[in-house]
């Protein structure tokens, strides 16, 4: 492996060890240094601003930044490569840009994204999850719920 050697004498790639100055860096600017000498009063100060922040995070986690529908309209990502299974070291490309894809789209459902993934599935990969997709299309709630209303 090519990489940086850290302070524990352990050989890193850059990206770990970037993101590890980063979080280290968060936690000593996010908050003021607690020493011996901090009273109750500072304490209690620091306390707050921990609070304010674990809300600030929450309320950003439950309403994350969406891309607006101008931006949206202006960018086009291509849709994955057809996958027919054949060559295995294929398959984490098409899978990454499954999920760019999904991400960008805003498909959370996990039965919405399975099947978008698997509209990109051709020959030998698409024989494999056809009676995955019959077995669940011939259950689908919806269908079942249909037929007893009528």
């Amino acid at each position: 492996m090519t990489g940086i050697v850290d302070d524990d004498g352990r050989e890193v790639k850059a990206a770990e060890l970037l993101a590890r100055e980063n979080a280290q860096t968060r936690r000593t600017t996010l908050v003021p240094a607690i020493t011996n000498e901090t009273n109750d009063t500072e304490l209690r100060d620091i306390i707050n601003l921990l609070r304010t922040k674990i809300s600030d995070l929450e309320a950003a986690s439950v309403h994350p930044t969406a891309v607006s529908p101008a931006m949206r309209s202006t960018i086009k990502l291509n849709p994955p490569p057809k996958f027919d299974g054949t060559r295995k070291e294929d398959l984490q490309g098409f899978l990454t840009q499954v999920r760019a894809n999904l991400a960008f789209t805003k498909v959370v459902d996990p039965i919405q994204q399975v099947l978008y993934a698997s509209s990109f599935l051709t020959g030998k990969a698409l024989e494999w999850f056809q009676p995955t997709q019959a077995d669940y299309l011939g259950h689908n709630i919806w269908t079942e719920m249909h037929i007893e209303i009528q």
